[in-house]
């Protein structure tokens, strides 16, 4: 299984991301007229990373970004939109379902996740959180 799958499998586990998204989380883009809120993830880097005896890198890391989505359909008077709020409480949930998290010990590929950053990226049409992670994988 890939470790995309992984992650999203570890989403999908979590019950304060599955109360908010269900199963809406896609490899980006996200289908057309999804409903709202959304997450989509995708691969943004890759790196080679310790070494054993052999000159064999141990792990791949990966640098993951999972945007988190709602469509703004209206605001409130203060140009604040409740969206927003939806955003960032999802992006929360993400990086708690997430950050720190792994198997070293055992047979999944990936080793550990680390959150890195975030920024948002909104615009007229969707409220956006975008969450970096860093997810440390087993040499293939």
């Amino acid at each position: 299984m890939s470790f995309e799958a992984q992650v999203r499998d570890m989403l999908l586990a979590d019950a304060a991301v599955a109360a908010r998204v269900g199963t809406r989380i896609f490899p980006h883009p996200a289908p057309q007229n999804v409903a709202s809120p959304f997450l989509t993830y995708q691969v943004v880097g890759a790196d080679q990373v310790g070494s054993s005896y052999t000159a064999r890198a141990l792990h791949d890391v990966s640098t993951l970004q999972i945007d988190c989505w709602h469509e703004q359909i209206d605001r409130v008077s203060d140009g604040v939109s409740d969206f927003y709020g939806s955003v960032v409480d999802l992006s929360r949930e993400v990086r708690t379902a997430l950050d720190r998290k792994g198997d070293p010990l055992g047979e999944d590929a990936i080793d550990g996740i680390q959150f890195t950053n975030w920024h948002d990226l909104s615009d007229d049409r969707h409220a956006r959180r975008v969450t970096m992670f860093d997810i440390y994988v087993k040499d293939p």
